[in-house]
């Protein structure tokens, strides 16, 4: 007899026998199958192709419950691991980070800007502005040595 369980055996045969488990109620199973996807969406290493798989998978509505119930902490890591240029802290808040990774699974790619042109040949450059020229005196002893 073997002291783990395959689990994936024990749902499937809990599946087939709906009349066996019917104190299971079905936002019991909900509960479960968004537990799942959630762990599987804060795993690391999976990329935008992964997670697009995931939201084909689960459907667009369990998948959008799913990222909902994200803490803001693993929406924000979850948006800078799909969004390569940005960083966790790039993220003000949790449904900044949800709304991101919306942008990025359905191609709406906002953080690509339009291209700078190159300065026209005819039209010369402008000049820069003069560097600020450093100040010898600070004034007061105090002032410099915080006394």
């Amino acid at each position: 007899m073997s002291l783990l369980i395959d689990g994936k055996a024990a749902m499937a045969a809990m599946l087939r026998a709906p009349d066996t488990f019917r104190r299971i109620k079905d936002s019991d199973w909900a509960l479960s199958a968004r537990q799942l996807a959630k762990k599987q969406l804060i795993a690391g290493r999976q990329g935008l192709a992964d997670i697009i798989a995931i939201r084909d998978a689960l459907g667009d509505d369990i998948f959008d419950k799913t990222l909902e119930s994200l803490t803001a902490n693993q929406a924000k890591q979850l948006a800078a691991r799909l969004d390569r240029d940005r960083r966790q802290g790039d993220f003000s808040s949790g449904s900044q980070a949800i709304a991101r990774v919306r942008e990025l699974l359905d191609g709406r790619d906002q953080a690509a800007a339009p291209a700078k042109t190159a300065p026209r040949a005819d039209r010369k450059p402008e000049p820069a502005e003069p560097a600020a020229q450093p100040r010898g005196y600070l004034g007061r002893k105090a002032f410099r040595t915080g006394r």
